[in-house]
This record gives C-alpha cells, structure tokens and sequence, in this order.
C-alpha cells in the first residue's frame, strides 16, 4: 500500500498538493491512474495514521489564482510559502505544476 507522510484531515473527504516530477501535456493514461486504490496517510509528527481512497487527481499550474486559494484553504499559507515547502522536501519536482490529490476516509 502506498504511504504519504502528511496531516491527518479531520473531514471524510480531503485533498492534499502532491508534486509533480514530469513535464509534458496531459497524459490521459496518467489522470485516472491510482483512483479507486487504498493510500496510507501518516502524521509523520504523532504517527497516527488513516486508510484513505484517491478518489480524484488534478494537475493545476502554481501561478494560477486557484492555486493561490488552495493554499489557503488547504493549508492557511500563501502559495509562495507553500511552494518553498515542497521544493525544499521534493528537490526533482516541476516548479509550475503540482497535482491536487481529494480522497475519502474508509
């Protein structure tokens, strides 16, 4: 099963920014990839953990005014404090895209 280290969301249904490590137009093999499959989500904090189901992936370019509004709404930053965060934890990821994962709690 796979793991991401990351806050456990208190609502049944969340999303959380994931970064992306490749460049290149949309890949429609690639949208649907992993939907429907278990994750792992552990508080790398309190190690608490929860069993959630990507229901939904997005990829949304960084200088967008939605990705602004999710940063603030997701995580309470602004985008260029978030941004630093996910350069300074994921080094090969593609500087103007990042994909919104939504998932479901089980």
């Amino acid at each position: 099963m796979n793991e991401i280290r990351h806050g456990i969301p208190r609502h049944d249904y969340f999303a959380i920014l994931q970064p992306v490590y490749q460049r290149g137009g949309i890949d429609c093999a690639g949208i649907g990839r992993g939907l429907g499959l278990p994750y792992k989500l552990v508080n790398p904090y309190t190690k608490e953990e929860v069993i959630a189901t990507l229901v939904c992936r997005r990829t949304i370019y960084t200088s967008s005014a939605e990705f602004e509004a999710l940063a603030y709404v997701l995580y309470g930053v602004d985008k260029e404090v978030l941004l630093e965060q996910l350069r300074t934890r994921y080094e090969n990821m593609v500087e103007e895209l990042v994909e919104i994962w939504t998932f479901k709690k089980d």
